[in-house]
């Protein structure tokens, strides 16, 4: 039985994508220990390929939220259209 909870957000996306806002989240670390990460993944001395399972197209992504993990995907990125 999970014990998560989730909590329901309104995104104002028109704003979001004005803006050029970049939507990102972690789980169970401080700003200081997402910005060192970033900064590892950014000058190469991470390599997530290993990570990442498949790339979906954005027109893909109401599809892909109501999989449930079958334990052999890590992660699944989501690439937006060209402008």
């Amino acid at each position: 039985m999970s014990t998560k909870t989730y909590v329901s957000l309104q995104v104002p996306w028109n704003l979001l994508h004005d803006r050029e806002v970049a939507l990102e989240g972690s789980v169970g670390n401080t700003a200081v220990d997402f910005h060192a990460a970033v900064a590892l993944i950014s000058n190469g001395s991470v390599d997530l390929k290993p990570l990442v399972s498949r790339v979906i197209p954005l027109s893909e992504l109401a599809a892909e939220l109501p999989r449930t993990p079958a334990g052999t995907v890590q992660r699944v990125v989501v690439r937006p259209p060209d402008p």
